[in-house]
């Protein structure tokens, strides 16, 4: 219908319109107050556990082991050194001091140092305990004396004492599974007490101190990586546009996307972790598609001389269904994460598609009612040499690659090849501390705890019997035991383990006096059932249940070792269970290799397959989408092809530079996919609208080409410049993110402007050509 533009019939839709707009703002300010009231209480969050795999029956068995044992992580060491050498009176004095103080820190159990643990040992006569420190630090004449006797004792060397003697460690042992603002406290607390007492070196880790240190770091890259991705954005904005509108607009929308998204996270009981740190940056970058779309096609009818309302209505009508089905696209790659079972992937995954819903809805809301009440801008035509340039670039490439199809083809195959066998080249592995960079306080510290130390990476074995007339303190079990902790020892690399084979090794070497050599499971079977008996009788002791059940039909074997990685600690595993099997009596007992670091290495093993499952999923739902769109097979295969590609490219990158399979590089995958698959709907979309007009394939294929090509590689360049800001973050995973992802992009736009027009010169064909103008025509 064609309305007079002063008719009382214009008139009245303009008021109605207008009202409308204003209605339609109102209740996004509404919502937007709301959601940014919710947004700006979200916390931080870094519990580790939450990367345990979901309706496991491995993370099942490890919460009930931990239910009788507690906890293998709820500890801070503290690591000091003397260049000199330990045994000197003022630096033990100085070690004596600094472990009471720790005593007295909110959440601290007790604390075990080297200058207060005491061995046990029995009297010859009367069989009476009797305690006697093993450094007698107060008494300097005693060192040499101490000093053999500590080096003699196998449970010291590598937990307390360091080999090369200088370096002690004292363990402080917390409130169990303490989180947020107690383990930030405790943190500050251990760390303030460094200047007072002035060592060679100080160092802390454990998982309090991990948390803590993530936590605040999640924070200030929040703010770092938002603000620089939306600065980063305001300047493309400027370059493409040069208008306030095409600058303010579409930063408008996604400081709403951002504010919605954040503020349904809080909503939902959802708190910043690692992975979902990056959501706000990546929607900066990603909500900006859907928006630079319709201000792209709204000033382009402005230039065209077309009016405000035709501009508006033209723009949401045939803009509108190719941005609907990208949005699709992208929020079904984003969610395919949901099906990892990882609880920060999945939330990873399902938020940020939500934030890609978010900047759908209010594109089309907000836009539209901005668009319709500001005044008609003022669009300035692109200066003639630029146009030119633009169409000159673009019937060059065409050009060549209507004469060159085939060697295209030739060389993508090519390329194809040589990255499939990269892939094969890429290893799942994962360290404790790999995310942060090797200049890092924290890293060093764990570091020097693996070369000073057993290392920090928990080692948890749980050991059982099933038959009900026997316990794990039985002598044929003990034995069995006995056997697979000296393997441990010899070929795994596991240091001192606290056990029922360590504790009836002790309490013999006690009743020898403290001889060394007695630290053994005793011979004599009435020495033996005596110790059995007196450690039964003491159950309730702390350091007994640490490690025996109150059942004695269960036990645990506790240890640290270095962080070797989740690849080396697999193969080590598999060659365990081959020797226990071989070796040993396993019908005596039974055992599984659990705990916290074991946990997150099966998540990962698990990962690749959870992600390619999601992946299949994805392509399958969009598959459907471009199916749908096209009602074409052919169409179908060539986007899925098209797409597949950069990410046999990604593979292959990650093969060639060694970078692991992980969860911040398996999820890459998905991520990608979604996005890349944008510009393929954009380019077959209006290739669509062209063939439709009954012109022939090369015809339409060219026009498609004029038209959408500056438009993608526009699209690109913002997308890799906004994911390549993540590449400025100090942890790996989101480095892996924003950099990975940025160059998977960057060969998903060569795909586009060039495997996708070959492929489709090859194998579309058409069943109608009515009269065509000439190739050259201009529109």
């Amino acid at each position: 219908m064609i309305f007079v533009n002063d008719s009382p019939l214009f008139l009245s839709l303009q008021r109605m319109l207008k009202k409308i707009s204003i209605a339609v703002l109102v209740l996004l300010a509404a919502i937007t107050g709301f959601l940014a009231y919710r947004a700006i209480s979200i916390g931080f969050d870094y519990n580790f556990e939450t990367f345990f795999p979901r309706r496991s029956k491995d993370t099942d068995f490890f919460k009930k082991h931990r239910e009788k044992f507690g906890s293998d992580n709820d500890f801070v060491l503290v690591g000091v050194q003397n260049n000199s050498g330990i045994f000197n009176y003022k630096f033990l004095e100085k070690v004596q001091k600094l472990a009471d103080t720790l005593a007295t820190l909110p959440d601290v159990e007790f604390v075990l140092s080297p200058t207060s643990i005491k061995e046990v040992t029995r009297d010859p006569l009367m069989g009476l305990p009797n305690e006697m420190p093993y450094l007698r630090w107060k008494q300097d004449s005693l060192y040499h004396i101490d000093s053999i006797r500590i080096f003699q004792t196998a449970e010291l060397i590598g937990s307390l004492f360091a080999s090369d003697g200088k370096s002690l460690c004292i363990i402080i042992k917390h409130k169990e599974r303490i989180m947020d603002d107690k383990c930030t406290q405790l943190t500050q607390n251990v760390n303030n007490l460094a200047p007072h007492f002035q060592f060679d070196e100080f160092h802390v880790a454990g998982r309090c101190i991990g948390q803590s240190f993530y936590t605040g770091l999640m924070k200030g890259e929040l703010v770092l990586l938002l603000v620089s991705a939306l600065i980063a954005m305001m300047i493309l904005m400027i370059i493409i546009y040069r208008n306030v509108y095409g600058v303010i607009l579409p930063l408008l929308v996604v400081g709403l996307v951002v504010g919605w998204t954040v503020g349904m996270m809080e909503l939902t009981g959802k708190s910043f972790d690692m992975l979902s740190n990056a959501i706000p940056t990546i929607l900066v970058v990603t909500g900006l598609s859907v928006a630079i779309h319709i201000i792209t096609k709204y000033f382009d009818h402005i230039k065209e001389g077309w009016n405000k309302f035709d501009s508006i209505k033209d723009t949401v009508v045939n803009v509108g269904l190719a941005n609907l089905f990208t949005t699709l696209t992208t929020v079904v790659g984003f969610a395919s994460l949901a099906t990892t079972g990882i609880k920060p992937i999945d939330d990873f995954g399902l938020y940020t598609a939500l934030g890609v819903v978010f900047s759908f809805v209010i594109s089309y809301t907000l836009l539209p009612a901005m668009l319709y009440l500001l005044p008609a801008p003022v669009v300035q035509a692109a200066k003639v040499p630029t146009r030119f340039l633009w169409n000159n670039m673009l019937n060059a490439v065409f050009s060549f690659i209507t004469r060159r199809k085939f060697w295209i083809i030739g060389a993508s195959a090519l390329v194809i090849a040589s990255m499939i066998y990269g892939i094969t080249r890429i290893e799942e592995n994962t360290r404790l501390l790999e995310d942060l960079n090797n200049k890092s306080k924290l890293k060093k510290d764990f570091v020097w705890f693996g070369a000073e130390f057993q290392g920090t990476r928990p080692f948890e074995l749980a050991v059982w019997v099933e038959d009900s007339g026997k316990t794990v303190l039985d002598k044929d079990v003990l034995l069995e035991v006995e056997k697979m902790e000296k393997y441990l020892a010899q070929h795994y690399g596991v240091g001192f383990m606290l056990s029922p084979v360590a504790l009836v090794k002790a309490a013999n070497r006690s009743y020898a006096g403290g001889d060394p050599s007695s630290y053994e499971i005793p011979e004599s079977d009435t020495r033996f059932q005596k110790i059995t008996k007196e450690l039964k009788a003491i159950q309730a002791n702390p350091q007994i249940k640490s490690v025996l059940s109150d059942d004695f039909r269960s036990a645990r074997i506790q240890s640290m070792i270095d962080d070797i990685g989740s690849n080396k600690a697999h193969q080590q595993n598999l060659d365990f269970y081959e020797f226990v099997n071989s070796s040993t009596d396993t019908s005596l007992f039974k055992y599984k290799l659990t705990g916290t670091a074991e946990l997150i290495d099966k998540n990962n093993r698990n990962l690749a397959w959870n992600i390619a499952t999601g992946i299949l999923i994805a392509f399958a739902v969009i598959g459907i989408i471009i199916g749908l769109m096209f009602k074409s097979f052919k169409v179908t295969m060539i986007a899925i092809v098209t797409n597949v590609v950069p990410l046999i490219i990604l593979g292959g990158i990650m093969g060639y530079f060694g970078i692991s399979l992980k969860t911040s590089t398996a999820i890459l995958f998905a991520i990608a996919f979604g996005i890349a698959v944008d510009d393929t709907i954009h380019f077959l979309s209006r290739f669509n609208l062209e063939i439709r007009k009954e012109k022939s394939v090369l015809y339409a294929l060219k026009r498609t080409f004029l038209t959408t090509g500056k438009a993608m590689i526009i699209t690109s360049v913002i997308l890799c410049t906004g994911f390549a800001i993540l590449g400025i973050s100090s942890f790996l995973a989101t480095r892996n993110i924003g950099v990975l992802t940025s160059i998977t992009l960057f060969f998903a736009m060569i795909c586009n402007i060039t495997l996708l027009p070959v492929l489709i010169l090859l194998f579309y064909k058409q069943t109608k050509i009515t009269s065509e103008p000439p190739l050259t025509q201009k529109k």
